[in-house]
């Protein structure tokens, strides 16, 4: 018993330890002071079992905007796109101020660095006329750019649905396992139940009583297992759809 007694007090002191960290990881998460942020302890009158959001029907895929990754990815994308013009813009002809007559530099070596070679079509437009294929290149490499962002968005965007979609699978699948595991606890407290009132009655051993008390607390166990996947999946829902899907969050699907 002493043994007993002394491992239970150790369990509890991990417990306690593991419930700080957790707590200070909370308080990290909303920001707070770790010193100063503390979460009220459940009484035995308390509801222990929390149940998981009730998710709407037809989640509005604008909420995956908030995404960080997702609203990095179309940013990119658009910038990428942005360049394509700048490049683009590097064919046409520059106007100077001036206008002046055949080379601005007679240096040989300087003919393949713009903007030192141009060719005068009037008194104040310059058009490039060699430049060793550095523009052609320019806008390839922009194009390219471009096409590497805009397949990046794509699969940045295919991810955060994936994300999504698993842990609404995730949920289904949850939901009917913890009615099949509460089913069984039912069954099997109703087992241990009786159990105790055939020993009571001088017609069970007490094997059979420790045996299904046993088997009872297992499928407890059991259930509650699932509570806590179902509110893990919740939490990865959450985390896939960017924040959530309040009424206001629906409302306002871009905003964080």
């Amino acid at each position: 018993m002493r043994r007993a007694l002394e491992f239970g007090g150790g369990a509890a002191v991990v417990l306690a330890k593991r419930r700080a960290e957790l707590e200070n990881a909370l308080a990290i998460l909303a920001g707070e002071n770790p010193s100063s942020f503390k979460l009220a302890a459940l009484d035995a009158k308390s509801n222990w079992f929390v149940e998981p959001p009730v998710i709407p029907a037809g989640l509005p895929g604008q909420l995956l905007e908030r995404r960080p990754d997702v609203s990095r990815a179309e940013r990119n994308m658009a910038a990428a796109n942005a360049q394509i013009g700048v490049a683009r813009a590097a064919w046409f002809p520059v106007f100077s101020i001036a206008g002046s007559a055949g080379f601005e530099s007679i240096n040989s070596s300087s003919w393949f660095r713009a903007p030192s070679h141009f060719w005068s079509v009037g008194p104040a437009a310059a058009v490039p006329l060699l430049d060793g294929g550095a523009r052609y290149g320019l806008n390839k490499q922009a194009r390219a750019q471009y096409d590497e962002a805009m397949e990046t968005y794509r699969k940045t965007t295919l991810t955060a649905y994936q994300e999504v979609e698993d842990s609404l699978a995730g949920l289904h699948h949850l939901a009917d396992q913890r009615r099949a595991d509460e089913a069984a606890a039912s069954s099997a407290q109703s087992s241990a139940y009786h159990a105790d009132q055939r020993y009571d009655a001088g017609v069970a051993d007490y094997v059979e009583v420790t045996t299904t008390h046993t088997a009872a607390l297992n499928a407890q166990r059991d259930t509650i297992s699932v509570r806590v996947a179902q509110m893990n999946a919740s939490v990865a829902l959450v985390r896939a759809t960017g924040g959530g899907w309040t009424q206001d969050q629906l409302d306002h699907p871009a905003m964080p």
